[in-house]
């Protein structure tokens, strides 16, 4: 199978990380690979490591360019030098260019890693749901349901299951989060969190982004004590990990939650903010803790309550790294993943996506 699979995204995160997993995942698979992605896009350089055929342009991440005729016929001489039996687009920016460019020759297939829902169902002819709130967001809105498909985000699973203890000589609880530095992040209610505890603390924020000199004057000014580490990779972040007895995601918004997983990869403890992603993917007291979202005073005191007693949160680092090898593992979603694109291929190429009303 052809499989011609697009980002527009240019920096790094979880999107980008899922991007280039799918691409592996179906190297592995024996399937040819192309992909067309920004110029100066942070998986240029792992595509290239990979020996994957990389077209990067620059009006692939540009809004506008569906009103560009250039654009679009350069993309559709791509398209039909590439001859792809599947276009992978993640997420809907591209997708109005796509849809002129295409001109349905093959099926675009989106996956919807959150975000507005429009383009996504006006301009798709599939999507791949990485949580499953969304399919009924989708069906919703009008989306066929036999179009819409489920394929969770996911980690390559590469630490055992370890029952984490505080050393009786250890003065400070770390506590730890690791996002993007932006508001739809809570970093802010994290940082207030910590201003509140009354035990001997130390926070550890993994990341960068925007509001990191806010952030960090914020802290400052109220004597937080907390590290700023930046955007970590491979070695250092399991090394952040491992200096780490509790994660917290304070998320305003969150679509599906790839940090929850890795946090449980780590054997650690989990509070997470009622973001839809986390929602989903937590069982509050069974594989994390969940409270409200912006809400400062919960999030310190569970942190209070796990350092008061943590040999009480073993249970459920146990099961939710149980959880994790069940429902997140590469080798699941891969599954998924295959089973899915041999099924759209079966599909009629213009069946109607969108439900009779």
């Amino acid at each position: 199978m052809k499989i011609l699979n697009i980002t527009f995204n240019k920096r790094i995160g979880g999107l980008e990380k899922i991007y280039l997993s799918y691409t592996d995942m179906l190297v592995q698979e024996g399937h040819d690979i192309y992909t067309i992605i920004p110029v100066n896009s942070y998986v240029e350089k792992e595509l290239a490591l990979r020996n994957i055929p990389i077209k990067c342009k620059k009006y692939i991440s540009n809004k506008l360019s569906h009103l560009n005729p250039f654009s679009v016929w350069n993309l559709r001489k791509e398209i039909e030098s590439i001859k792809p039996d599947i276009i992978l687009v993640h997420n809907s920016r591209p997708l109005r260019l796509l849809q002129k460019s295409v001109r349905k020759t093959c099926p675009i297939v989106t996956v919807h890693h959150g975000g507005k829902l429009d383009y996504l169902v006006k301009y798709s002819d599939h999507i791949i749901c990485i949580a499953k709130y969304m399919e009924k967001e989708l069906v919703a809105k009008g989306f066929a349901p036999d179009n819409i498909h489920y394929v969770p985000n996911f980690l390559e699973i590469n630490r055992p299951y370890r029952q984490r203890k505080i050393p009786q000589e250890k003065k400070d609880i770390v506590i730890g989060t690791i996002a993007r530095l932006s508001s739809e992040k809570g970093i802010d209610v994290f940082l207030e969190a910590l201003s509140m505890l009354t035990i001997p603390y130390k926070g550890l924020v993994a990341g960068d982004g925007p509001l990191k000199p806010d952030l960090e004057q914020y802290a400052k000014k109220n004597a937080i004590n907390v590290e700023f580490l930046g955007w970590l990779h491979d070695s250092a972040k399991d090394k952040f990990f491992d200096m780490c007895d509790i994660l917290v995601i304070p998320s305003r918004f969150e679509p599906f939650g790839l940090t929850i997983i890795e946090g449980w990869e780590n054997s650690l403890p989990v509070i997470a903010t009622k973001s839809k992603g986390a929602k989903e993917i937590i069982r509050h007291n069974d594989t994390g803790f969940l409270v409200e979202i912006d809400d400062a005073t919960s999030i310190a005191r569970k942190i209070s309550e796990i350092s008061e007693n943590y040999n009480s949160s073993v249970s459920i680092t146990h099961t939710a790294y149980d959880t994790l090898l069940k429902e997140y593992s590469y080798e699941t979603s891969k599954e998924h993943l295959i089973s899915t694109l041999t099924k759209i291929i079966a599909f009629p190429l213009f069946n109607n996506h969108r439900k009779s009303r």
